[in-house]
């Protein structure tokens, strides 16, 4: 049987000119997602909608939550490892169809891990992450020297955390931490420094006791989609806020 899914909402972007009348920005439109049938993809079934202004559908960048309960626990009766496919359809409130742009990929993946893969799945999340590891941009703030302001991995294990039980995935990433010493004198540019922070170091240098040097910090953040169930059990992806240090200066 399953033990995990997880789905990443894709980026939904409006394709007509930015100087449309300004009477399409107050339009309401349905975005309806179906479940693809597996034996006859053109059977469609209908799992969720949702009403929304077309203006908040241009923005960009916005995610949308729907709930496929209904598709997983379909699939889960079956006890099959298949790829779910679902169907974004869009409609402006007239019933006109409009043309959407999914960037990428599917606008919804799917993943189920069973018990047999488990093993091979955890190797791969392993080798990805050495991959990122190795794919990151280079930072200033990663200097040779080990004592040095620095980011380092912090792997955050949601079982570990007693939160398995609501979260579905990921079960567990990288935020990555800022570690070292801000005690360059003068300041170098590897560590990332603030104009605040080459003053507190030029003054720590003169006088240890009058000031304490600047700290190691984060500089950069990113976000992490999170797939949970929510207290009706309804299934749920949102995109955190600064949960991914990126880089690391003094402060």
């Amino acid at each position: 049987m399953p033990t995990a899914e997880e789905f990443r909402q894709q980026e939904i972007i409006h394709d007509d000119e930015e100087d449309e009348p300004a009477l399409l920005t107050t339009t309401w439109e349905n975005l309806n997602i179906y479940e693809v049938d597996r034996e006859n993809r053109e059977v469609h079934r209908l799992l969720d909608t949702r009403f929304l202004p077309s203006d908040s559908l241009r923005r960009g960048d916005k995610w949308i939550d729907f709930d496929v309960t209904p598709a997983l626990t379909r699939r889960r009766k079956e006890d099959s490892n298949d790829l779910i496919e679902f169907y974004i359809k869009r409609l402006v409130s007239n019933a006109t169809p409009m043309s959407i742009d999914l960037r990428d990929s599917a606008a919804l993946i799917v993943q189920i891990e069973t018990p047999e893969t488990a093993n091979q799945s955890r190797r791969r999340k392993r080798s990805t992450k050495k991959n990122k590891n190795r794919r990151r941009k280079p930072h200033h703030n990663q200097p040779k020297a080990k004592n040095l302001c620095r980011l380092e991995s912090l792997w955050v294990d949601f079982k570990q955390l007693d939160w398995d039980d609501w979260i579905i995935s990921p079960a567990a990433y990288d935020a990555y931490q800022c570690r070292g010493k801000c005690t360059d004198a003068p300041p170098s540019a590897r560590q990332n420094y603030s104009n605040h922070a080459i003053m507190q170091t030029l003054i720590h240098s003169l006088n240890a006791s009058a000031v304490p040097p600047p700290c190691c910090v984060p500089t950069e953040m990113s976000p992490l989609p999170i797939l949970y169930r929510d207290v009706h059990n309804t299934t749920i992806v949102h995109k955190y806020p600064d949960m991914i240090v990126e880089a690391c200066g003094c402060h």
